[in-house]
């Protein structure tokens, strides 16, 4: 992962940013030490425990979410490297060229758990040694690039769990709910055959009372829904200038010699492109930078 090792005060880097060197091995002399990683990968960092109350958060199925996502991943073969940490599994993989390079805390996947999703780009490092104590990786090594890309279903989807999709599907009559999470996800950008592995993965690993799989197939895993969200994923291609135009009417925006202003008490103000980033960060999580660049 083209790792350089620098020294740790805890679980981060001991000195600022402008002051710190990097080394091929880490010195004998350090009480702790992580390490910088290749853009190429990011970490998702699953926290099990709260970490005021040590208290399980979340469970799944009455595991920890991050071994519960560990023995989804291992079912279903996908390559990754993997670290236990104090509270829960820092996991690594390749990241999709179509995820923007943006560190989420505490944002839900698509399949409604929640995690962290950093990037080395965003000044991201491996913690190795804690304090003295050494963390073990369970799966692969820190040399190891035969790794996977991010899957689908655990790309980040929203920071909320309830809002802009709800991601509680509580036991009863779910279909309706699930089916409407489809075409949800074909217009966040996700194919149609992936939106339907994304539900099918939800019903087999994560639901508590999993939908009985002759009602799954009758109601929503079927040829004809499959059709129409394939016919909904071609009427939604986006484009830069779509994209432009829809962020100019959800904040009523106005051109003034090549700058874009918004109304803002009583007047108009310059745009923040924060704003802009955060809209399309939430609103389209599949969209990379470069494409995020076109529409400005």
């Amino acid at each position: 992962m083209n790792i350089k090792y620098i020294e740790f005060n805890g679980k981060h880097p001991k000195n600022s940013k402008e002051y710190r060197k990097y080394s091929d091995v880490p010195s004998p002399s350090w009480l702790g030490y992580g390490c910088s990683y290749d853009a190429a990968f990011l970490k998702v960092d699953i926290d099990d425990y709260d970490r005021n109350t040590g208290t399980l958060e979340d469970p799944i199925r009455g595991l920890p979410r991050s071994e519960a996502i560990v023995t989804l991943l291992d079912s279903l073969g996908i390559k990754y490297n993997g670290i236990r940490t104090e509270h829960g599994k820092h996991l690594f993989f390749r990241r999709p060229a179509t995820l923007e390079e943006r560190n989420k805390q505490n944002w839900y996947c698509t399949i409604g758990i929640k995690g962290e999703w950093k990037f080395p780009g965003r000044d991201d490092h491996i913690p190795l040694v804690i304090n003295g104590v050494e963390r073990q990786f369970f799966k692969g090594s820190i040399t190891n690039t035969d790794i996977d890309d991010l899957p689908c279903f655990l790309m980040p989807l929203q920071k909320a769990k309830d809002k802009p999709f709800d991601l509680t599907f509580p036991s009863g009559d779910r279909t309706q709910k699930l089916c409407a999470y489809l075409f949800h996800l074909i217009k966040k950008g996700y194919s149609a055959e992936e939106t339907f592995s994304i539900i099918r993965l939800m019903n087999d690993h994560v639901f508590e009372d999993p939908i009985p799989e002759d009602t799954l197939t009758a109601q929503i895993l079927n040829d004809s829904t499959l059709a129409k969200l394939t016919e909904q994923q071609k009427d939604t291609q986006l484009t830069p200038d779509g994209v432009a135009d829809e962020i100019i009417d959800h904040f009523g925006l106005i051109r003034v010699n090549g700058d874009y202003y918004a109304y803002q008490g009583g007047v108009y103000k310059p745009f923040n492109a924060d704003e802009l980033r955060a809209y399309v960060t939430t609103t389209y999580p599949k969209l990379n930078g470069n494409f995020e660049r076109e529409i400005t």
